[in-house]
This record gives C-alpha cells, sequence and structure tokens, in this order.
C-alpha cells in the first residue's frame, strides 16, 4: 500500500521555479527562427539559378527560368536554431518586373525581412543600365505602394532600418540616403570570367558607374562567376548574407583591374571620381548620362525558351493524352 505525503510549501522554491520558467521563456524568444525573403532577379541567362543551386547544395543541372520560381532554404544560425529564407528567382529579364511589389509587399506585411539581388550580366553593357533601371523603379514603386497601404509600419522600419551604414559615412547625408531603406538590396555583376578580358577603360566605367549606384542605393557589390571557384563561392557567399543574415563577404576589392567586392557604406564619391554632383537626384541623372555615352542601351531581345510541357520532368502521361486530343480536335 504507498502512503501520500503533503509537503510543506516552499515558498522560496515556488518563486525561484517561477523565474526559471519566465527566464526559458525569454530564452525561447530571443532564439526564435526567423524567415526571411530573397529575390533573385536581373539579366537574362545570367546563373541565377546556378547560383542558387550553389547555395543550396543542389547538384542538379541549371535550366532556364521561364517566369518565376520558388524555393526556400534553411541554416543554423548563430544560436543554432535553424531560420528559413524563401527565394524567389525571377526570369525573363526585365519582362516580369511587373510582380516584385507583390514579392515584397507580401512578407513585408507579414513583417518579415526583404532582401533583394539584383545579378546583372557584365558582359553586356548595352543592356546593363537599362536593366538596372527598370528593376529599381519596380522595387521604388513596391515600397512606395507599401508606404501608402502601411504607413505606420513604414515609417516604424524606415526609422530602424534608414542609414545604417550611413551615419558617420563622408557623403552623408547629401548622397548616401539610402532610397530603399527597409529592404536589404545586393548588386552582383556576373559573369567575370568574361569581363576580365574587356578593355580597360570599359571596364573602369562600367566598375564607377556599378560602384556609385550601389553607394546611393546602400548596396553591397559583389562581382561573381560560374566557372571560377574563387567566384563561385563568393557567390554563395553574397546570398548566404543576403538570405540569412550573418557570415557577410570577408574580402574587400575596389580596384577595377579586379573583382569587385565592396560592402554597403564602404566606397565614397571621392574615391569612385565618376560624378561631380553632390545629390542624390541630380546624380542618378548625371550617372545615367555617364554610362549611356559610353555603352548606349539597346533593349534585350526575346529569347525563345522550351517549351515546359515538354521537359521529362513534368510529364502526365493522362493529361498530355488529353492535351494531344484535343490539339488534334482543333486542327
Amino acid at each position: 500500500m504507498t502512503e501520500e505525503y503533503d509537503l510543506p510549501r516552499n515558498d522560496k522554491f515556488e518563486a525561484l521555479r517561477d523565474l526559471a520558467v519566465v527566464r526559458a521563456k525569454q530564452n525561447e524568444e530571443k532564439v526564435k527562427a526567423l524567415t526571411r525573403t530573397l529575390i533573385l532577379c536581373g539579366s537574362k541567362q545570367v546563373g541565377k539559378t546556378s547560383m542558387l543551386n550553389h547555395l543550396l547544395d543542389r547538384n542538379v543541372p541549371a535550366r532556364p527560368t521561364l517566369a518565376l520560381e520558388y524555393s526556400f532554404g534553411r541554416k543554423l544560425n548563430r544560436d543554432g536554431v535553424k531560420d528559413t529564407c524563401n527565394f524567389w528567382e525571377l526570369g525573363g529579364g526585365t519582362t516580369f518586373s511587373a510582380v516584385i511589389p507583390q514579392l515584397i509587399k507580401t512578407p513585408l506585411k507579414e513583417r518579415r525581412v526583404v532582401s533583394v539581388a539584383f545579378i546583372l550580366d557584365l558582359t553586356k553593357p548595352a543592356q546593363l543600365w537599362l536593366t538596372f533601371d527598370k528593376l529599381m523603379k519596380a522595387v521604388k514603386s513596391s515600397l512606395k505602394q507599401y508606404a501608402e497601404e502601411k504607413p505606420d509600419h513604414y515609417s516604424l522600419l524606415y526609422s530602424k532600418c534608414s542609414n545604417q551604414f550611413f551615419t558617420d559615412h563622408p557623403d552623408h547625408p547629401d548622397v548616401a540616403c539610402i532610397e530603399i531603406p527597409i529592404i536589404r538590396l545586393h548588386i552582383v555583376g556576373a559573369k567575370y570570367d568574361e569581363f576580365q578580358n574587356f578593355d580597360p577603360e570599359k571596364k573602369k566605367v562600367i566598375c564607377r558607374t556599378l560602384r556609385t549606384a550601389a553607394l546611393i542605393y546602400g548596396s553591397s557589390l559583389h562581382f561573381t562567376s560560374t566557372t571560377e571557384n574563387a567566384l563561385i563561392k563568393r557567390g554563395k557567399e553574397v546570398l548566404h548574407y543576403a538570405g540569412f543574415e550573418f557570415n557577410p563577404p570577408s574580402s574587400i576589392n575596389v580596384d577595377h583591374n579586379g573583382p569587385l567586392s565592396i560592402p554597403p557604406g564602404f566606397d565614397t564619391l571621392k574615391d569612385i571620381g565618376s560624378v561631380s554632383s553632390r545629390s542624390s537626384s541630380a546624380i542618378k541623372t548625371e550617372l545615367e548620362q555617364y554610362f549611356t555615352s559610353h555603352f548606349p542601351q539597346v533593349e534585350e531581345e526575346n529569347l525563345e525558351l522550351e517549351d515546359p510541357s515538354a521537359h521529362a520532368s513534368f510529364k502526365e502521361p493522362h493529361l498530355d493524352f488529353i492535351l494531344k486530343r484535343k490539339r488534334g480536335e482543333v486542327v
């Protein structure tokens, strides 16, 4: 027969236990897993999918992105908790840039961190400015819409993020004003393996332009390649930092004779030397004139992509049979 005893209450023990419960809950909140969003957009057939495959350790052949593709990844953060990043890869160059506002606004409404990576083809300067400008306008449009829809939350984010890298910057506040402060921007110059063989003066113009653009938009700037191991690793580091916000690329280089690697706020207008203006709006106008005078812009041709329904990965025998029969009826 089991006897039960009423143990005397120990108020000090109870207080310590309650305190331990509170502390445990606080620690859980501190190490709570975060969910972020990274949007990859830029030039056509520039290696966006390959870069993402390297980041996610996917050993699969890259196929052209038809319009918009989604994937996600999880990485351990410093607290040993797995954070999640939603990756949206936009294909077709600037063809589908109209969807960018929705891709940005949706996670912002859920109070999530949003990053955007512009991956630009360094070997096609005749389309580089057009691509950059159209994508930047789409990003600005999304933030303008969000500010109108959620003014209180936008103001809160703006106050937290504005000028985070530029408080003590020599060009602050006239230039380094960060026009897109509530998202993280990363400019990636791709195909450096081919670009390095360009005429030195052409390389200088392209590098100066991208350095200035990165400065006025508060962006990082990194040159990568999908064929050279060191630059493949750098591309992986850039996307890792953009998606999970720790372990940024450690190398820094501002010499146009090598692959640029510049963190946000590191550059100054004096060091770059591309423009003489000293206000953000005037700089953008002068910068466009500077670049397009050397490289007149030409609209990129629309590429004919393979029919996805013909790809082996998407075969559905029953549906394919019905589709074939319907097409026969139309003919």
